[in-house]
């Protein structure tokens, strides 16, 4: 393996027992994995499903005094103190007096539940946070105390086949900006503006694009034509300050289409985080702040992980129960969404397919908790993989009858040459792409100082701010296709105009251009220029593919394979028999060119470590999601995860086993790698044992090589796990939880290959 420093040899302690300062062992109390997921538990979210009726008007009282409040729910005081819940409403009640369709049950939809105390003699109600070990038993609580004040039946279990919760109880989940931002020595360029053809509007029909997403700084708005903004909703707590990624998107928008006039909704706070609570707020705020006078474009640059979404089975003392699913708020909105463009003003609404490397990717692991899910009414369906909300109305939820249709366009990302980047997640089932890799964002803001970024002081600060920036992600690719749906919902069409999000998704896609060996053949990439030629050309073949958009033969919101075989004959009409251009073929990346290299690779060897240079003085990550196979850009982050440690081995004799380990480089140097664990999986990947690696750092860093001697266990065990291991009955995995420079934490599993002494 490649070291950037000296080995150092490190002595650590193993053994069966917790080693001091050490949390549980990961997924310990449930073979399937299932019952631990990175998600806050100090608020709790009330949704009914989609299909189900809205909260009484008599809910929060009837529930308040219905819940009993357990005192061993929270950490021991030395006084008794009052406690109660408080109860927020998520969704603003929208009145029918604007004259809006909605649902008719209007917006009562969700709650954040929160505890509450105070000292006997005090007046004063601050929050509190319950013991992470007894969600268990306030989710089971909270469920039957909201089912009486729902007035529904509580079902007996969640596994019966005909079970539909009517009142669904969860944690409060983070949703968190999924991208990876850089900066450059280099002039910027406008490669991917100038490749989907973006450009002026000519004038026809306003839009309205809404940004929703970390918000954008007073001092940047008018730069990047931002008109207003909304801050984050009260029941989250005040932001200090900003994150860049919004600012980011709102440039990437300005500059594709500068005639946009952009307001933006804050979801998320300074890291880039905040609650699906949030997000749903933000985007109703956006559906009902115009009253949908004009064309809607919604840019959704930010999402939530798969784990976020899945049911959890959690567990804790006598308690079991099953967690339902997240999510169900914003599911709603997206629903008014879809109803609110059925009245022929579109409501389109661009997603980001997902970052795989930004996540803790499980499919090319070998642990128990990748294994199928069992069914159950919440929640993706067994194997199922997503990313939430771009894929929102194809995952199955609480929603009766399956998935629903909604209005929302989840995008992948593609590179340079014209091909899916490797970054993206769900190659296999996302058909519409826009550039996503090295784009950049440009924009009348602080210049570039010059210098090459590098360090944790660099990564998610204020260079975030300095544009031009090489922006990476499904985050680009959605705020470039929003810049695409404002320039053509503005434009004036010779014939047909659409009256539905569906309508200009399928024009995207018929209009795009085919991308070259994707790994999903039917996969396209957006092209401006040629779905302007669609819309405005006279010809009839162009009219019979603008009246094919809205062919009944379509499947509702989808385009792919058939979507094409419906429209050929017109597509070739229209483009005088070209319906699917060549693949081009691009020899040289813009804007990258041999001296940027030579300026990258003066730098330190510390710092090139923390961009992942590729070259000899570097390796791309081992990890097979590794993030790009040929150039890497400065002050790249987050990271790719995939693996913690790489190429890591376990020297295994009757009388001792040694752990040989170099924890992954490829990191920022700011990563720090906690609570290390070695669990030993039998021939079905089942956990056997989880044996504690502690040597009193609360964390290591990346790059750090150690031989951890394996110590604590009596002979017989020492002698049955090396007999088992040495035999390929057992596998040894190092299972560490990783703190990014920002964003989410997680856990990385590494196999471990097993040596002879």
């Amino acid at each position: 393996m490649h070291r950037l420093s000296p080995c150092l040899a490190l002595s650590f302690a193993l053994s069966s027992a917790l080693a001091a300062g050490q949390t549980t062992p990961p997924y310990a109390g449930n073979s399937i994995g299932i019952d631990v997921r990175p998600c806050e538990s100090a608020r709790f979210s009330i949704e009914v499903p989609l299909w189900a009726k809205a909260l009484e008007s008599t809910f929060e009282a009837t529930f308040a005094n219905t819940l009993s409040i357990e005192p061993d729910w929270f950490p021991s005081t030395p006084t008794s103190p009052q406690r109660r819940v408080a109860l927020t409403q998520v969704l603003k009640d929208r009145g029918a007096a604007g004259g809006v369709i909605e649902r008719e049950d209007g917006h009562r939809r969700a709650l954040l539940l929160t505890f509450q105390s105070r000292p006997n003699d005090w007046t004063n109600w601050s929050d509190e946070t319950p013991l992470p070990s007894a969600s268990c038993q306030i989710i089971t609580a909270v469920r039957k105390a909201a089912s009486v004040a729902q007035a529904v039946q509580l079902p007996s279990g969640p596994t019966a086949p005909a079970f539909q919760p009517r009142v669904l109880v969860s944690r409060s989940c983070d949703v968190t900006a999924q991208d990876a931002e850089a900066w450059a020595t280099f002039d910027a360029t406008t490669w991917a503006n100038e490749r989907i053809g973006a450009g002026s509007t000519v004038n026809g029909t306003p839009v309205t694009v809404a940004l929703v997403d970390t918000g954008v700084p007073p001092l940047y708005r008018e730069a990047l034509g931002v008109v207003s903004e909304r801050s984050l909703p009260d029941f989250e707590p005040k932001a200090a300050d900003y994150h860049p990624h919004g600012t980011q998107m709102a440039a990437l928008i300005h500059a594709a289409a500068p005639e946009a006039r952009i307001r933006s909704y804050r979801a998320l706070d300074e890291r880039g985080m905040g609650s699906l609570s949030a997000l749903a707020r933000a985007v109703d705020d956006a559906l009902y702040d115009g009253q949908l006078k004009h064309p809607l474009v919604v840019n959704v640059s930010v999402g939530m992980p798969p784990d976020f979404l899945r049911p959890a089975r959690l567990q804790s003392g006598t308690c079991t129960t099953w967690e339902d699913g997240t999510g169900e708020a914003l599911r709603y909105v997206f629903h008014v969404a879809t109803r609110l463009g059925a009245t022929g003003t579109p409501v389109f609404i661009s997603a980001a397919g997902g970052n795989s490397a930004l996540e803790r990717s499980t499919s090319s692991t070998v642990l128990p908790w990748t294994l199928p899910i069992p069914a159950t009414p919440c929640g993706p369906a067994p194997g199922h993989s997503t990313f939430f909300p771009a894929t929102l109305g194809q995952s199955p939820s609480c929603s009766e009858g399956g998935p629903v249709h909604l209005a929302v366009q989840p995008m992948g990302a593609s590179t340079w040459d014209d091909r899916i980047s490797v970054l993206t997640r769900g190659a296999n089932g996302l058909m519409l792409y826009a550039p996503g890799e090295r784009v950049y964002a440009t924009g009348a803001t602080t210049p570039t100082s010059g210098a090459v970024a590098c360090g944790p002081g660099d990564l998610g600060g204020q260079r975030g701010f300095e544009l031009p920036a090489a922006v990476t992600g499904t985050s680009a690719s959605a705020a470039l296709t929003s810049a695409a749906a404002f320039l053509l919902l503005g434009h004036p069409w010779s014939s047909s105009p659409p009256s539905s999000a569906d309508h200009l998704s399928r024009l995207l896609y018929l209009t795009g251009q085919p991308l070259c060996a994707p790994v999903n053949k039917h996969a396209r990439r957006i092209s401006i220029k040629r779905a302007v030629h669609a819309i405005s050309a006279p010809s009839p073949g162009c009219a019979a593919l603008r009246a094919c958009l809205q062919h009944p033969g379509h499947a509702a919101g989808q385009v792919g394979e058939a979507t094409a075989a419906l429209c050929w004959a017109p597509m070739q009409a229209c483009f005088g028999g070209e319906a699917a251009p060549a693949c081009p073929n691009f020899s040289q990346e813009p804007g990258w060119q041999p001296g940027h290299y030579a300026a990258i690779n003066v730098a330190a060897p510390s710092c090139r470590a923390s961009w992942d240079v590729a070259g000899a003085q570097s390796p791309s990550p081992a990890a097979p999601i590794a993030m790009y196979p040929d150039v890497h850009l400065a002050g790249l982050g987050p990271q790719p995860a995939g693996t913690g440690c790489p190429d890591c081995s376990l020297q295994v004799d009757e009388l001792s086993m040694t752990l040989l380990f170099e924890l992954n480089d490829s990191y920022p140097l700011a990563t720090r790698f906690t609570n290390p664990w070695v669990v030993l999986l039998d021939e079905n990947r089942l956990p056997v044992a989880w044996l504690p690696v502690g040597d009193g750092r609360l964390a290591w860093r990346p790059g750090e090589v150690g031989r951890l001697a394996i110590e604590g266990l009596d002979p017989k065990q020492l002698t049955r796990y090396a007999r088992l291991l040495s035999a390929g009955r057992l596998t040894p995995v190092l299972d560490l939880a990783v703190v990014p420079v920002r964003g989410s934490p997680g856990r990385l599993a590494s196999p471990l290959r097993v040596e002879p002494r």
